[in-house]
């Protein structure tokens, strides 16, 4: 398991390009993409192939396992 478990907030090119570099490190998994919409956050999580995605930001910071 990683060591740091990160969400992302934006499901656009930002978010999207967010996601590739966090990828890149080492021990870093992105295990959350957060949307304006439920349905937004889950068709990009699945794009981008991310386990978890919602609509509401506040789920992610209320989440103890995100960093």
């Amino acid at each position: 398991r990683p060591a740091i478990r990160v969400a992302v907030i934006g499901t656009g090119f930002a978010g999207g390009s967010h996601v590739e570099a966090l990828r890149r490190v080492p021990g870093v998994e992105v295990a959350v993409l957060a949307g304006s919409s439920d349905e937004r956050a889950r068709a990009a999580s699945e794009r981008l192939g991310i386990a978890g995605g919602t609509g509401d930001f506040r789920r992610v910071l209320d989440d103890p396992s995100i960093a």
